[in-house]
């Protein structure tokens, strides 16, 4: 950073100008911003249903409504949860995020 300040009244004092005629600076301020940090979005799609299989093959059953709710209660307090996306090959794969929106699409009706 750089700062120059050149003050004059054009005159000199061949021309009829005195030091009483000189500007003078008698202060001056300099404000900065934080340099905000560059956001990523992931988008992450999700599916959650009452009755699922886990990675074993084991049907799993559960509160779908639950799990969704907990999930926008997330979102609506802005709460920094940890993500972990097991498919970077760089082996990165923890990060805190914020849940910035939750979308629910229902794709079937309930059922009866």
């Amino acid at each position: 950073m750089q700062l120059k300040f050149t003050l004059g009244n054009g005159l000199t004092a061949s021309w009829g100008g005195s030091d009483a005629d000189t500007p003078v600076l008698h202060s001056y301020q300099v404000k900065a911003l934080p340099a905000a940090r560059n956001q990523r979005l992931i988008a992450v799609t999700l599916s959650c249903f009452d009755k699922e299989t886990d990675r074993g093959g084991n049907r799993v059953s559960g509160d779908a409504m639950a799990r969704l709710l907990a999930l926008e209660a997330l979102e609506e307090n802005r709460d920094v949860v940890q993500f972990q996306d097991l498919n970077r090959p760089d082996g990165s794969n923890d990060r805190q995020v914020v849940i910035d929106e939750v979308d629910f699409i229902q794709t079937v009706p309930p059922e009866g």
